[in-house]
């Protein structure tokens, strides 16, 4: 049997609203489009179907308020419904028989990846070292 799961991330804390804006995300919220304290970055994860969409709130003060359960979102369809089946399971999936799930948390880990290439993420439970502050 294929096991596989999603991976965990935190926030670069040291990165400003302004900063994320700059890596490419826009103002707005998932589901408050006109929210000037959140900014989001989606992008499509598998064909035209499922779309990643990651929002970042700050609070007053500038700082970053960010939990990738919370935060993260995968969605799907004409009317972006929450794409359940990648949020079952404990700590690991049975993904026998289905491609479309392994496809969509394959392709969630590889996108993630990339932003944290670009500093904008760690993973979850990585110490914030240098090579992590602005990039």
């Amino acid at each position: 049997m294929m096991y596989i799961r999603p991976k965990r991330y935190e926030v670069n804390p040291n990165l400003s609203q302004e900063d994320l804006l700059h890596k490419g995300f826009s103002m707005g919220g998932v589901y408050d489009y006109t929210n000037p304290s959140k900014v989001i970055h989606y992008c499509k994860i598998n064909g035209n179907d499922i779309w990643l969409y990651i929002e970042i709130s700050f609070d007053e003060n500038g700082m970053s308020m960010f939990d990738d359960e919370r935060d993260i979102h995968i969605l799907h369809g004409d009317y972006m419904d929450t794409y359940f089946p990648f949020y079952y399971g404990d700590s690991e999936r049975n993904l026998f028989g289905d491609y479309t799930l392994y496809k969509t948390i394959t392709n969630y880990n590889k996108k993630m990846d990339a932003l944290v290439s670009k500093g904008i993420f760690f993973p979850k439970g990585m110490s914030l070292d240098s090579s992590f502050r602005k990039r």
